[in-house]
């Protein structure tokens, strides 16, 4: 029979380590007992009369013939341990005082596998733990950024609602106070478009720098909107509210920064100011 080449040693210790399992090394043992386990099937000899004894222990699935050396033998080391243990059949190449050697590596290569197994269980259990952890981490983050936006899309809905709500109370206002001039002097305030304006809202467009005629010309600027139930005054300063929550709109970052605001609503209000002066 051609002759097995021993493979290295102790190659379950060494594709434990590869898999990064943390197993105690096995004890050094016999090289002849090592260089037998390292080449199965292992085959022994046995009386002729104990032959279908030593079939059966050699295992269903597991049993081998040697038609050349006459042998039994088996694949499987437990089988290879009641084989010995039997003293029936006695492993071909080693001496008897191999024998106890050969029993106690069997025990100690199989508690071995034990523990390579416990280790790479308990090495997967801890890989999916932090995987879980891991998952839990990543949704609880992604719940508080989808809570976040929720939170600002929120301040947003109800900064607007609050701007519209000031504009439609300032409206309602002026028309109050305007019937209510009408009333007590019997006499129409008469304008070609819009109400009077408030003396707040004069000195307001004055302060911004609006000049008299601009304000009487900005009657034919459509895009500023409807001016039923507000004054050309108060047309402009709406319009002025819309640009300025513009402004606030374009840029996130300082939404609710008033300071930081302040300058970028000044510019585009001056702006809007000069528009209006120059179609005078």
């Amino acid at each position: 029979m051609p002759v097995k080449r021993t493979p290295p040693p102790r190659q379950l210790w060494r594709k434990a380590m590869e898999d990064a399992v943390v197993v105690p090394p096995l004890p050094r043992c016999d090289p002849a007992v090592d260089f037998y386990l390292a080449n199965p099937p292992f085959f022994g000899s046995s009386a002729f009369e104990a032959k279908d004894a030593v079939k059966q222990l050699c295992g269903a699935g597991t049993s081998r013939w040697d038609p050349e050396r006459k042998m039994w033998g088996t694949t499987n080391p437990a089988a290879l341990h009641r084989l010995v243990h039997s003293g029936q059949w006695h492993p071909a190449g080693l001496q008897k005082h191999h024998y106890m050697q050969l029993l106690l590596e069997l025990k100690a290569r199989a508690k071995h596998a034990e523990l390579v197994q416990a280790a790479k269980a308990a090495a997967l259990k801890a890989k999916r733990e932090r995987e879980v952890e891991e998952k839990l981490k990543s949704d609880r983050a992604a719940e508080r950024k989808r809570r976040a936006e929720e939170e600002a899309e929120r301040k947003k809905e109800d900064a607007r609602a609050a701007e519209v709500k000031r504009i439609r109370t300032q409206q309602e206002a002026r028309l109050r106070a305007n019937k209510e001039a009408e009333a007590s002097t019997g006499v129409p305030l008469e304008r070609t478009v819009g109400l009077v304006p408030t003396r707040a809202e004069v000195e307001t467009c004055g302060e911004l720098g609006f000049r008299k005629e601009a304000i009487a010309a900005s009657a034919t600027v459509t895009w500023l909107g409807l001016s039923d139930g507000t004054s050309l005054e108060g047309r402009l300063l709406r319009w002025i509210g819309v640009l300025e929550y513009a402004v606030r709109d374009a840029n996130p970052a300082i939404f609710f920064d008033p300071q930081a605001l302040a300058p970028l609503q000044r510019e585009r209000v001056d702006q809007f100011v000069s528009e209006i002066n120059a179609i005078a």
